[in-house]
């Protein structure tokens, strides 16, 4: 059980990386911000707000590419699926 005393401490460390990674989109080449919204998702629970950043890539960067099919959202279609699949491997680490 966590203390209320760390959760507002908490709460800003999780805002300050949200900045972080949207930072990393205006400022780094789009692998540096998957690598470290993957990193993220490790670190925080339920980090739905990289999804949101990586959407901020393709409405930036993002044209249709041929080879998915004239789909625009990359970025954030790989974003949707990292985050299930870590979500899923949490579960068989020993570590969480």
């Amino acid at each position: 059980m966590k203390s209320e005393k760390s959760l507002p401490f908490a709460i800003g460390v999780r805002i300050l990386s949200f900045v972080v990674l949207v930072s990393s989109v205006f400022f780094a080449p789009w692998w540096f911000s998957f690598i470290l919204y993957v990193a993220m998702l490790f670190l925080f629970e339920n980090f739905y707000e990289g999804i949101f950043a990586l959407l901020l890539i393709d409405l930036l960067y993002g044209i249709p590419e041929i080879k998915f099919y004239g789909f625009p959202l990359v970025s954030t279609l790989f974003a949707v699926i990292f985050y299930y699949f870590v979500s899923w491997l949490k579960r068989y680490l020993s570590f969480y």
